[in-house]
């Protein structure tokens, strides 16, 4: 199963949940959840599945887990 790579900065306890693509790969994204316990990751991963709009279980965090660059692994079918 191909494979792409999503490089993502996040902005935790924003007003609105937005994402914006700034090229191939790579988007800016803002939610509003507070980055406790993970919570700002889950809100990111659902954000991105839906504006994607491909299935939550095709997107993984490998890297960024505590911080605000983040990278996602994303599923494709071939």
């Amino acid at each position: 199963m191909p494979e792409l790579w999503l490089h993502v900065k996040v902005h935790p306890h924003a007003k609105k949940d937005v994402v914006i693509q700034h090229g191939p790969g790579r988007y800016e994204a803002w939610v509003k959840v507070k980055p406790i316990d993970g919570g700002a990751n889950e809100a990111v991963t659902d954000l991105l599945s839906r504006v994607l709009d491909v299935p939550r279980s095709s997107l993984r965090l490998t890297k960024g887990h505590s911080g605000r660059h983040k990278i996602f692994r994303l599923l494709t079918p071939s």
